[in-house]
């Protein structure tokens, strides 16, 4: 596995501006060709809690991610996995989002 567009988060609670997209790879780092494995990402680090379709189904090798968000503004590792292949995982920093209101 190999994360070929890492996520970027625009706040704590919001949906990333950027989602992460997750390949499928053969030994040799060459995307494999047609393979429809479940990708399931998990955040860790951190004390806050991924939100959205954390299962998507690869197609033609690859999963793209579309609705994440995490809660929380800290460094978390978010971890890609499928069945019989090694994890692959990636830093994020989720920074304060903006402000939900204003109270005078």
């Amino acid at each position: 596995l190999a994360v070929t567009t890492p996520p970027a988060s625009p706040g704590g609670g919001s949906v990333f501006s950027t989602q992460p997209v997750v390949t499928i790879q053969d030994l040799g780092g060459n995307t494999a060709t047609g393979s429809t494995r479940e990708v399931t990402v998990a955040a860790g680090g951190g004390a806050g809690a991924l939100s959205g379709t954390t299962t998507q189904t690869a197609v033609a090798s690859v999963a793209a991610f579309t609705d994440l968000s995490y809660d929380k503004a800290e460094t978390i590792t978010l971890t890609f996995s499928t069945s019989f292949l090694t994890d692959t995982t990636q830093a994020l920093t989720v920074s304060v989002g903006p402000a939900a209101k204003l109270a005078l």
